[in-house]
């Protein structure tokens, strides 16, 4: 598969979870029509969300923190470092640098606003996670990979928790993101 590709396919798994998101809450609450954008921001996780300087900077701090982590567990799980090199055969290495701004931001979005705010406020925190884990599970060999999700999908599920504030979260996973996606190319060969 090639970059245009990709970026169509992961612009479009995107959009789906946000239509879903939408779909949703416009299901769930009669104060709020599918066809009328303004009224999502009437919904809950919408609503408690607080962007300030203060929210981003514990997103930063955070997502920051995940990566590092992220890193550390790298090194010492050679079967997670099987599954990164994998991941990067498939899907990372065909990817541009610029690119890794627009997936950080899709991901980020849309990926929270459906795990953790639609999903987690639905089912709780466990159930969200181990959804979010099968999502980037796409054959056996990412098993290790998928777990390393759970983990990080609870990690932001209590992000939110805590905070009742989706942006934070939102934030963190960008940044999480963005910095994987930035320094992979520069770090993969230490793998």
């Amino acid at each position: 598969m090639n970059r245009k590709n990709l970026l169509i396919i992961i612009t479009a798994q995107s959009l789906f979870l946000v239509f879903i998101s939408l779909l949703w809450m416009s299901i769930r609450s009669s104060e709020i029509s599918f066809f009328d954008p303004i009224s999502f921001l009437e919904d809950d996780i919408f609503k408690n969300m607080i962007i300030n300087q203060d929210s981003i900077l514990k997103g930063v701090y955070l997502g920051s923190g995940l990566f590092i982590l992220s890193n550390i567990i790298v090194f010492l799980t050679p079967q997670l470092k099987k599954s990164l090199k994998l991941l990067d055969e498939m899907i990372i290495g065909k990817l541009e640098t610029r690119d890794a701004f627009l997936i950080a931001l899709l991901s980020g979005i849309s990926e929270e606003i459906f795990f953790r705010g639609i999903l987690q406020n639905g089912i709780g925190l466990i159930p969200s996670s181990i959804v979010f884990a099968l999502l980037h599970f796409p054959s056996k060999e990412f098993l290790v990979y998928s777990l390393w999700t759970f983990l990080a999908g609870l990690f932001f599920g209590n992000i939110y928790e805590m905070t009742g504030n989706l942006f934070i979260p939102i934030v963190a996973h960008i940044i999480n993101n963005l910095i994987a996606l930035l320094l992979w190319k520069k770090v993969k060969r230490f793998f």
